[in-house]
């Protein structure tokens, strides 16, 4: 069981660096591409439609409720991690919260 702990961290790691690499390096125009605001509004019609409260969806993504606030309204854009564990949620692909 530590091994294939061991491995998920591993893996999450490497898809993390990765994500930095593509997203953040030098001003990326990837980056410049995500839009806060429409990534958080589909996150806000998704929860709703899935009959989840904020309170409820910061509880089962273990943060602040008023990380969700920020994030559906487009104030901050979600880090790989919370967009991953959103999207397992809800069972979207993290494509669809991307583009």
């Amino acid at each position: 069981n530590d091994g294939y702990n061991h491995l998920c961290d591993s893996l999450i790691k490497d898809v993390y660096e990765k994500w930095q690499n593509i997203f953040f390096k030098d001003g990326s125009m990837y980056y410049k591409k995500l839009s806060p605001m429409k990534i958080g509004l589909k996150m806000k019609l998704i929860r709703e439609a899935n009959d989840v409260s904020k309170t409820e969806l910061a509880i089962r993504l273990k943060v602040n409720r008023k990380t969700v606030i920020l994030l559906e309204k487009g104030d901050r854009l979600p880090s790989l991690e919370y967009i991953y564990n959103f999207c397992k949620m809800f069972d979207v692909s993290i494509e669809l919260m991307l583009n």
